[in-house]
């Protein structure tokens, strides 16, 4: 260490000489000997001067016999016979030549030469142990040896002494750090905090060769620091980076701790407080960042400087978004060095083989259903990715790359209908909680998935395995029950299955169990102990299973969950599905909304599971009960808080509700009171809504009222449901061939117009009968009206009064051949009426359904 003390001196007094700045220098401190030795020995130093005198003096020498030991000296070097004695009285300044170097070594520092008279023609070293060159004598500089070890005590200190002594090896490299530091004491510190806690050889060794690959000639500080930093920058991650980035664009020289922290938050860098706090401290522990005051932080120039130029400039955008964007080319792989990237809903039919995303946190491909296989070795580098979202995809399978995200906490398969198989390396994703297979052709979840023990939600479609020729190869269980009981932090559950066609082989045994009842039977068994289960999705063959959903075997689950979905009933394949696409989707929506759905399929009588989760949903979809009459045989107790209702299918049925319905001994519950939508299609036998007494609050927060294809359906509305339709928006009929009113006029003093004043749109299609709309219904806050096919309806308005402007879609033939009550209401309406295309019908049930 003292050798490399007195290298540095040695350089910096020879530059000092070489350039003139300083004729006198003190050196003091241990070591200054041989540094004033390696000066006179530099060759520009000797070429420089013309004569080196050596004189030692200590405190027994007075300042006569100083300069006789000068004169001495230079006697000696001139090679002549005269005496000291006889030239005593020679001043210096003319026994010393021009450019001379006097070396002056003060071996005790307790000498005074101040009266020492030298020319100024020539330099003065003086070397001393003293700490005190200014009181021996006046010089223009003083080099401290100790300050010469600074650089090393700077860097023991900062990355650790014990570190640095606990290695012969790590001592040396430590040496030869320093040395290529340059004595710039800044990059020292920082070099040193980078190694620190490195206990490894190779990562000196490493900060060793990016050091020593500068150039050989003299380096300047500037590149000293960029080699530093560099180093440095390497080994912070793309969070880190872009907060470095941050700093250095902040103009002031001190700012806040919270408001930097905020500054990160902002700007996207981080995204939470503590996130922030962490990258806070490791960049001061970096010596990045200073604390220079309470809650004060500030970035050197130099550092901020040199970042800006060689590093922050570079950094890629954390951001790579260009979903929709129309692509056929992922982007150029350098592009995806990113912390979020969002492709999706391109045109993307191919993936990078091994894109470098050490930061990538979030990627969406979703929507790229050219995209038909990933490439084995593509995740292999994104040890922090999060999110990968791969739904609607054409997919077969997953790379076994897969196995390296380890911070994956989100993956979204759905939609993605050609993967059939779950790789068992998805068991390595230790961190994942959100699994979604919902949409896609699984046979059956690999074991390895009982490793998932953060998994907090679960979503699977599950498929028969069918063999060509449409045999159906049996592949054990479909979910391996073993497994649920593990994962402990379950929240949500959804198990939805194809059709019993896909599940067992009818045509061989017909009464054959469908593969499904075993499974869903061991899987009701492990949910029992699902303690923080809250939403659940199944479909179970049969209501007898309804009845297994208890915890731990006796108290019902329905009070915990926060959300269901039980499909309940064997599907029966038909020839066709003739409930409306858009119709689902609007039950989607209100599944969704409503929270709480039972669907109750190809069903007879009232088991007493469905009747008790009835009591619970919100959402009632009735498809093809085989027995009912009326849904009131459900219990009207049962149906109370009902939000929203879907009935397709049941050919027994004959009114929906029956007012002489008896209810249970003490229990009297307005049914249907809380109903917002309902919604009845195909329904063979139906004659009407409601048969019986009216209860005051049947159908009173009604807003949507759809029938369809009813043949038999005569009556829509009596004067007595009138009166609780107050919130009632919207109504469509369509084909139901006997309704010739909406409204069933039964008493004289009905006064027209007081009734339904809610209402929005109406949609009246294919009622060949239909003579009369409005009648007693109010249309004075009507938007929409939809006509199509109603050719006995000449028109709109029952008695004499005004026109209203809303909108009319119709056909050009039933327009013109409309009455009015006064010809000039026809040219007056004209511009609220729309024609009907030739295509309405093929898009009428989108308009009817979702606009």
């Amino acid at each position: 260490m003292l050798t490399m003390a007195i290298n540095s001196a040695t350089c910096r007094v020879s530059k000092y000489i070489e350039d003139g700045i300083f004729q006198k220098i003190g050196i003091s401190g241990s070591g200054g000997e041989e540094v004033a030795s390696a000066v006179i020995d530099t060759p520009r130093v000797r070429a420089k001067c013309s004569v080196v005198v050596r004189v030692s003096v200590s405190r027994q020498h007075s300042i006569k016999e100083v300069r006789q030991n000068i004169t001495e000296q230079i006697l000696k070097l001139q090679q002549t016979d005269q005496k000291a004695d006889d030239n005593f009285q020679v001043p210096l300044d003319q026994l010393l030549p021009y450019n001379f170097i006097l070396l002056l070594d003060c071996v005790d520092g307790q000498i005074d030469l101040h009266d020492l008279k030298l020319p100024p023609h020539g330099y003065l070293v003086l070397t001393t142990q003293s700490q005190k060159v200014y009181e021996i004598m006046e010089v223009d500089l003083e080099v401290r040896m100790k300050d010469h070890l600074l650089p090393w005590e700077l860097f023991c200190r900062n990355v650790g002494r014990s570190l640095v002594n606990s290695s012969p090896v790590l001592q040396k490299m430590a040496v030869q750090l320093v040395k290529e530091c340059r004595s710039h004491l800044l990059a020292i510190i920082l070099l040193a905090r980078a190694l620190k806690d490195a206990t490894e050889i190779g990562v000196w060794e490493l900060a060793l060769s990016k050091l020593t690959s500068q150039s050989s000639r003299l380096v300047g500080p500037s590149e000293v620091m960029k080699h530093v930093l560099e180093l440095i920058w390497e080994q912070k991650d793309f969070r880190t980076k872009h907060c470095i980035k941050c700093c250095t664009m902040i103009p002031v020289e001190g700012f806040g701790t919270d408001s930097l922290v905020s500054k990160w938050i902002s700007n996207h860098s981080v995204e939470t407080a503590a996130e922030g706090k962490a990258i806070l401290e490791d960049l001061i522990s970096s010596f990045l960042l200073e604390n220079v005051g309470r809650d004060k932080l500030r970035m050197r120039r130099e550092t901020k400087n040199v970042l800006q130029w060689y590093f922050t400039s570079s950094l890629p955008s954390p951001y790579l978004r260009e979903g929709g964007s129309g692509l056929t080319e992922t982007p150029k792989v350098e592009r995806w060095n990113a912390k979020e990237i969002e492709l999706e809903n391109n045109k993307l039919s191919e993936l990078p083989e091994n894109p470098m995303c050490p930061a990538l946190t979030k990627l969406w491909l979703q929507n790229n259903s050219d995209l038909m296989e990933i490439p084995q070795l593509f995740f292999e580098d994104m040890p922090l990715l999060q999110d990968l979202d791969l739904s609607h995809t054409s997919i077969k399978s997953l790379p076994s790359s897969i196995s390296r995200l380890v911070s994956l906490r989100t993956l979204n398969l759905r939609g993605c209908e050609l993967l059939r198989t779950l790789s068992p390396e998805i068991g390595a994703l230790g961190k994942l909680e959100v699994l979604d297979l919902e949409g896609t052709e699984i046979v059956h979840l690999p074991k390895e998935i009982g490793e998932l023990f953060s998994l907090r939600n679960l979503k699977v479609s599950l498929s028969g395995c069918r063999k060509p020729y449409g045999e159906i190869e049996q592949v054990g269980t479909t979910i391996p029950t073993e497994v649920l009981s593990k994962f402990s932090q379950l929240e949500e559950l959804s198990i939805d299955v194809i059709p019993d066609g896909d599940w067992r082989d009818a045509e061989v045994n017909p009464d054959s169990e469908w593969w499904w009842d075993a499974d869903v039977n061991a899987i009701l068994k492990k949910l029992s102990c699902s303690k923080k289960l809250r939403i659940l999705k199944l479909h179970l063959p049969s209501a007898e299973l309804l009845q297994q959903l208890r915890w731990d075997g006796e108290k019902l689950m329905y009070h915990d969950l926060s959300r269901f979905r039980f499909t309940v009933g064997r599907h029966q394949q038909r020839i066709i599905y003739r409930l409306p696409h858009e119709v689902e989707e609007r039950f989607n929506k209100w599944e969704e909304e409503f929270k709480k759905c039972l669907k109750y399929i190809n069903g007879e009588g009232m088991p007493l599971g469905i009747t008790e989760a009835l009591k619970h949903a919100s959402v009632f979809f009735l498809d093809r009960h085989w027995t009912a009459k009326a849904l009131s045989e459900f219990g009207h107790e049962n149906m109370v808080k009902l939000k929203c209702c879907l009935l397709v299918e049941c050919n027994e049925l004959k009114t929906i509700i029956d007012g002489d319905y008896e209810y249970p001994s003490g229990v009297k519950k307005s049914v249907f009171g809380l109903l917002w939508n309902l919604s009845i299609h195909y329904m063979k036998k139906l004659q009407s809504i409601w048969k019986g007494p009216i209860d005051k609050n049947f159908l009173s927060n009604l807003r949507s009222l759809a029938l369809h294809t009813c043949p038999n359906l005569i009556t829509i509305f009596t004067p007595d449901l009138l009166g609780n339709l107050r919130w009632l928006e919207e109504l469509i009929v369509e084909d139901c061939p006997k309704i010739k009113s909406l409204v069933r006029q039964e008493s004289s003093i009905l006064i027209s117009g007081n009734y339904v004043p809610s209402l929005k749109k109406i949609s009246l299609l294919d009622l060949p009968e239909l003579v009369s709309i409005s009648g007693c219904l109010s249309i004075g806050s009507l938007v929409e009206l939809i006509v199509y096919n109603c050719p006995k309806l000449e028109s709109l308005y029952a008695t004499e009064r005004s026109p209203i402007y809303y909108k009319i879609k119709g056909e050009k033939e039933w327009w013109d051949s409309l009455k009015w009550h006064n010809p000039e209401w026809s040219r007056m309406t004209w511009p609220a009426y729309e024609e009907m295309d030739e295509d309405f019908m093929d898009q009428s049930a989108t308009d009817i359904y979702l606009n």
